[in-house]
């Protein structure tokens, strides 16, 4: 677990999991390819397509339920409290807070497609300039900023540790990376207690939360995503917007140094969403989508599981703990 606003837990390393308005095909142009070569193996499990798109939240398969909100944020209070309690008794303070609000946060990872949310926040600079404010203002972040170097190093490395040994948990991640993560941090000391198979747990959160990503990829590279975003470029050229692709646009947005004036930015924006309506750009996406998610979803049905399965087992021990606080 890594839940927002704990500023300065950084158990995981890299991870293929998108932030809300990131520019996906920019940041994963290099990767695609890797990606791309991934889907021969998982298309032998079959596509298949129903229902409406919900970007990067795919029906669960059948077996062990997902979890509801509510014992997720059990669970990440619980984590969260037994990492305080491991920091405290390794000399450490460490402040379980709340996690902040995101109020109207949307992802778009494939094209904004939405003219009415695009109209109030174009491509979501204004909300990401708040959510970026309301991290460095989290209590963890703020009191580690304050610290001296050596002495902010020592407390990191109590509650992260540093790869390297034997005794490290591994995953190997989707796009066939090995990540790794030392089994004495106090993150993995939190999960241990909580989930008991640490090895297990690491595998199964590590390979879940990049499948996202795997599928986002997938779709990027699918030829029939890459003709209808050449229909959509056509459109913005003749709306008077230069661009081959929708994270081009975004990322001119987001990445601009001092900020794009608002009013072009939600100009920019809107163009973009009328256009992906035009020229099918947001049905071709739905569609890949819906068919990426069952196959991505078939093919690590395992993880999926051994996931859920670790967290249900978790949660009568987080009551516990929330409990006695």
């Amino acid at each position: 677990m890594n839940p927002a606003g704990q500023g300065p837990r950084q158990p995981h390393g890299p991870s293929t999991s998108r932030a809300a308005f990131s520019p996906p095909g920019v940041r994963r142009r290099a990767g695609r390819a890797a990606a791309v070569a991934v889907v021969a193996a998982l298309l032998a499990t079959g596509c298949h397509s129903d229902g409406r798109q919900q970007p990067l939240a795919a029906a669960p398969p059948a077996g062990v339920p997902e979890l509801t909100a509510a014992e997720s944020a059990l669970l990440d209070r619980a984590e969260l409290l037994l990492i305080r309690d491991c920091m405290r008794r390794r000399g450490f303070d460490y402040l379980v807070a709340p996690r902040p609000a995101r109020p109207q946060y949307r992802d778009f990872p494939y094209v904004v497609d939405d003219a009415g949310w695009a109209r109030r926040h174009g491509y979501g600079a204004d909300l990401q300039r708040r959510r970026d404010a309301a991290a460095r203002a989290e209590p963890n972040t703020k009191r580690l900023d304050a610290l001296a170097p050596a002495d902010r190093a020592a407390e990191l490395f109590a509650l992260n540790g540093v790869a390297g040994a034997d005794t490290d948990v591994t995953a190997v991640l989707p796009s066939g990376v090995t990540t790794r993560r030392s089994a004495s941090s106090c993150t993995s000391e939190a999960e241990r207690g909580l989930y008991g198979d640490l090895p297990a747990w690491y595998r199964a959160e590590r390979v879940t939360e990049n499948l996202p990503g795997l599928r986002v990829h997938l779709v990027l590279g699918d030829a029939r995503y890459r003709r209808a975003a050449a229909a959509w470029s056509r459109c913005m050229a003749r709306a008077g917007h230069r661009y081959d692709e929708p994270a081009q646009a975004r990322y001119a947005v987001l990445s601009a140094d001092p900020p794009m004036p608002r009013a072009q930015e939600i100009a920019l924006a809107v163009a973009e969403a009328t256009c992906a309506d035009r020229t099918g750009l947001s049905a071709t996406a739905a569609d890949l989508d819906r068919r990426y998610a069952r196959v991505v979803d078939d093919r690590y049905a395992a993880e999926i599981a051994d996931r859920r399965r670790l967290q249900r087992g978790a949660l009568p021990g987080a009551h516990a703990i929330v409990l006695a606080g």
